[in-house]
């Protein structure tokens, strides 16, 4: 796997490390500050159409995005390596002292937003 990480693209402001977060694995930090409001993406991955998708697995890195009356048009799913960015690799927070990224859809793509904290 480290070949592979080794391969993805980052931008200047951030790593990839260990997580802090005990069975998480690699994560994203910033190297400085982002100012809020930057988008970081689109999210990419394989598209699946929500029929196909395993509800009894873990999709944690796997997104939604909507039609606009709010169903589900498709997910994006990251599972697969030869599908990741370095995007993957962004944690959810555990709390909202954590947070300070916000997933929006844009079109039919996802989206991290860096928000104020």
């Amino acid at each position: 796997e480290e070949q592979k990480l080794s391969s993805l693209v980052l931008p200047s402001e951030v790593i990839i490390a260990q997580s802090s977060i005990p069975g998480e694995g690699l994560g994203i930090f910033s190297k400085t500050w982002i100012k809020a409001g930057t988008e970081m993406g689109p999210f990419t991955g394989r598209v699946i159409s929500p029929e196909h998708v395993d509800l009894c697995k873990n999709n944690n890195l796997m997104w939604e995005v909507f039609n606009e009356d709010g169903t589900v048009r498709y997910f994006i799913d990251a599972s697969q390596e030869d599908h990741r960015s370095w995007m993957t690799y962004i944690k959810c927070a555990r709390n909202e002292q954590e947070q300070n990224l916000e997933v929006v859809q844009i079109g039919n793509s996802i989206f991290y937003k860096a928000i104020e904290v």
